[in-house]
């Protein structure tokens, strides 16, 4: 009796782990998904099924647009894509706060812990010295120019402006976080004159999110904080915020000069 009482129990657990499955391939609210799961299965298996339906809507999208290439890219240039598909970009199954680690582990770890000098992720990803933990965008002496447009807080043209970096500190046992000060130059145009603006900043580079948070100097009610993205080591866009309301204020893309 107790063998088939197990049997049962096994089968019952086989049971519902296919119920749950059906049940998110057949869901349109994406957001239902996970919990569902979550409170069936180990979240680990719900994850994994999450990840099979979206690979496979992934794979099917990526052969038609092969098709439709005309051969006109590699075959290393397809697999590339691929790889930044399915695991670096359409993919990510983590909070925003959180690190996702590459490859087929889907573990989620604090982005404090990146760039800490300890391997959290099973790949290693983590601490990956070419990537993630790469500080070259806030090399003291680089310069990113760029065009800022504002759309409210304060009323200005669109205009050029310049980030220089000056100084980038690391701090001990924490590698996570990289100190920075830099130079915030616009240049405007009012009234057929030629009016050019130095703000010294400064702040932080988030490695693991590849986020630089700069803040003004003289903090004051309505001191505006620029959150600039590095999706390469030569490119970021930047996003102006209200630091008291964080009310979104303006864009700037920067390209190293």
């Amino acid at each position: 009796e107790g063998g088939r009482s197990r049997r049962q129990n096994t089968t019952m657990r086989r049971l519902l782990v296919f119920v749950a499955v059906v049940v998110l391939v057949n869901s349109e609210d994406q957001g239902q998904r996970l919990p569902l799961l979550r409170s069936v299965v180990e979240p680990r298996i719900g994850l994994n099924a999450v990840r099979i339906h979206q690979l496979e809507k992934r794979l099917e999208k990526l052969k038609e647009e092969i098709k439709e290439s005309e051969h006109t890219r590699t075959v290393d240039d397809i697999v590339h894509e691929i790889d930044a598909r399915l695991y670096h970009v359409e993919d990510r199954m983590c909070p925003d706060d959180e690190f996702q680690c590459l490859g087929n582990a889907q573990k989620c770890i604090s982005t404090l812990l990146v760039c800490d000098g300890h391997k959290d992720c099973d790949d290693g990803s983590d601490e990956n010295e070419h990537e993630y933990c790469d500080v070259t965008p806030i090399k003291p002496g680089r310069v990113y120019s760029g065009h800022t447009h504002w759309h409210s807080c304060i009323y200005r043209m669109p205009h050029a402006s310049t980030l220089t970096i000056k100084a980038d500190i690391k701090l001990k046992s924490f590698g996570a976080r990289r100190l920075v000060k830099a130079d915030y130059h616009n240049i405007l145009h009012v009234h057929d004159k030629t009016v050019e603006m130095d703000f010294p900043v400064k702040g932080y580079f988030n490695l693991a999110k590849r986020n630089l948070i700069l803040f003004d100097e003289d903090e004051h009610a309505d001191r505006i904080a620029a959150i600039c993205h590095f999706h390469q080591t030569d490119h970021a866009n930047c996003t102006f915020l209200q630091e008291a309301s964080l009310n979104v204020c303006g864009h700037s893309y920067l390209s190293l000069q």
